[in-house]
């Protein structure tokens, strides 16, 4: 009984940069997008097909645009100096003066003039006590104001969806807030006349009761004795006061009067509000842009999250200390097998549906026979060294190629790996282990009666032919030995040698394309009787637990050496 060698082969993974790194490598970052391409492509066009249909769907909206600019406050207190320097506008001011915009009052004012209340979209509900005040709360949410840059310009504008009501809407609340600021001037006015002309009344009436006073004494005090003399010069001095400080008040009031005789606010109108011939809302081009972006930025996102939840088996760092990795096999190009369900919508026969998908996949399991110089002859070459490598450059006579699970690409694997042992020009045999599906046997030994080769019979195995028509190798069905199908029944180790030392001594290598270890019993039974075992998983579909327990498990076997092999990797 040949035992298998107990040598490793080395690991091909990327280079150690040391625990903790947080290199991201260009080819990781092109594996991702390769990855995740188009579900990240998706999402962008869901958000993007809802960008345009709310940028050509939404009701357009208008804005019209006016602008005030405040001036140095011209109220003046009545006794100021002519001379004295008018005090700058601050940020308080300005700021003030755009809440006193923004107030219910004036909204108030522009709703009783122009009669919004009355709109539908200023109307209020139905029971509603207050309608003007609700059109006050709807009057605001179209309305706002600010200041442009460092100046002393505020700009109002109003967005509605009918440019001439907008434009009528923002100059009456300019009016109304003009009116506001000339009747706050009128109203100081008017207090500050009151207040001088009462001031003026009371200083005259003061010095008219001085003088009055000074008069009364000099009558009741008709001699000129010191005492009398010192008094009289006290109350000439307390009239003459009074007078000089009427004189000099009435002559402040009458340069004041007239000043202030016009009130003025202190605020002028740059521009008034024109009506808008562009729509203002929605832009557009900003919300395709602004969906495109954030369609990027969430696509990307959930990839990465997809790619930390992931728990396939998609990269060889993955088997990093746990198994051996020895090269990959990239994905073909979609055929006619992945669009089954169109071809018979097409054809309406089964027999010509079934015949092109077959075709398909025969060409896929014989690149390395049918295309010798292609890139995926070259990574089974890279397969076939790591072979001989992992026994010691002894050139392996017994192969199993094992999945953990169905449908991983066991026989396209078995097959191309068995051509290529042909081509290198060893006498080459496939046995074809899968009672259950025998697929390699279907196929290969269809192909072979396409190419004028002797067929299969109970007696004697197929042959598979290469592009020319040549002989490449041979097929063999499990049921054709004895002893590989109820490998249970073997009386030991003795009778396997014999049925493998019976192949050996016709055949250079046998390759057994070995049935899913999660279904059948008999790959594990066989394995521990072979040189070497490659394990085929499909990348991105086969769970690393799978591959890490069906490694375990043929180790269980005595199937030392195992090395995994990635089947439909994507290439740039």
């Amino acid at each position: 009984m040949h035992q298998p060698s107990r040598s490793t082969v080395v690991q091909r993974t990327a280079p150690d940069f040391g625990e903790g790194t947080d290199r991201v490598s260009l080819t990781e970052m092109a594996s991702f997008l390769r990855d995740f391409a188009g579900s990240i492509l998706r999402i962008t066009a869901l958000f993007l097909v809802a960008a345009l249909v709310y940028a050509f769907v939404a009701e357009p909206v208008y804005t019209a645009v006016a602008q005030i600019m405040l001036e140095p406050s011209k109220a003046r207190t009545m006794l100021d100096e002519q001379n004295r320097p008018e005090t700058s506008v601050d940020q308080a001011r300005i700021e003030s003066n755009i809440e006193i915009l923004k107030s219910d009052q004036l909204a108030l004012d522009v709703v009783r003039k122009l009669q919004l209340s009355r709109l539908p979209e200023f109307a209020a509900p139905s029971g509603e006590r207050y309608p003007e005040r609700y059109a006050v709360l709807a009057f605001g949410n179209y309305l706002s104001a600010r200041r442009v840059g460092q100046s002393l310009v505020i700009e109002i504008a109003f967005r509605f969806p009918d440019p001439v009501l907008a434009a009528n809407i923002t100059n009456g609340l300019v009016d109304a807030y003009m009116a506001h600021e000339t009747a706050v001037k009128s109203d100081a006015v008017d207090k500050a006349n009151k207040w001088l002309y009462e001031r003026q009344f009371d200083l005259h009436k003061q010095t008219q009761e001085a003088i009055a006073e000074l008069q009364r004494y000099k009558q009741e005090h008709p001699d000129q004795s010191p005492e009398t003399t010192a008094r009289l010069s006290e109350l000439e001095n307390q009239a003459m006061t009074f007078q000089r400080m009427h004189d000099a008040f009435l002559q402040k009031f009458n340069d004041t009067i007239q000043k202030v005789s016009f009130p003025e606010p202190d605020a002028r109108v740059i521009s008034a509000a024109a009506v808008p011939i562009r729509r203002s809302h929605p832009k557009r081009v900003l919300i395709i842009g602004f969906a495109t972006v954030v369609g990027l930025g969430i696509g990307i996102v959930l990839a990465l999250v997809r790619r930390n939840l992931d728990q396939t088996l998609k990269t060889s760092e993955q088997l990093h200390g746990k198994v051996d990795y020895w090269g990959s096999i990239s994905q073909l190009p979609k055929g006619p097998a992945s669009y089954k369900k169109a071809l018979y919508r097409f054809t309406r026969r089964p027999q010509v549906v079934a015949r092109v998908v077959s075709m398909f996949r025969d060409s896929v399991r014989n690149t390395v026979a049918e295309q010798p110089s292609s890139c995926m002859t070259g990574e089974f070459y890279n397969i076939k060294e790591a072979l001989n490598c992992a026994t010691d450059e002894r050139k392996p006579r017994f192969i199993g190629v094992a999945a953990a699970r169905e449908k991983e690409g066991t026989t396209t694997v078995a097959a191309n790996l068995a051509a290529l042992y042909a081509l290198c020009g060893a006498r080459t045999l496939l046995v074809d282990s899968c009672v259950d599906n025998p697929t390699a046997s279907r196929a290969l030994h269809q192909n072979a009666q396409e190419k004028g080769v002797r067929p299969l019979n109970d007696q004697k195995p197929g042959e598979q032919v290469g592009a020319n028509g040549e002989q490449m190798f041979s097929v063999l069905r499990a049921s054709h030995m004895t002893g590989v199908v109820n490998i249970a029944d073997w009386e030991g180790p003795c009778q396997a040698a014999g049925e493998l030392a019976a192949l050996k001594e016709k055949y250079e290598v046998v390759i057994f394309d070995l049935p899913a270890l999660a279904r059948s019993p008999d790959a594990c039974a066989i394995a521990r009787f072979l040189d070497a075992i490659v394990l085929v998983a499909e990348r991105g579909a086969t769970p690393l637990a799978s591959v890490l327990s069906a490694v375990d498990t043929l180790r269980s076997a005595r199937a030392e050496i195992v090395g995994v092999v990635l089947n439909k990797v994507k290439r740039a």
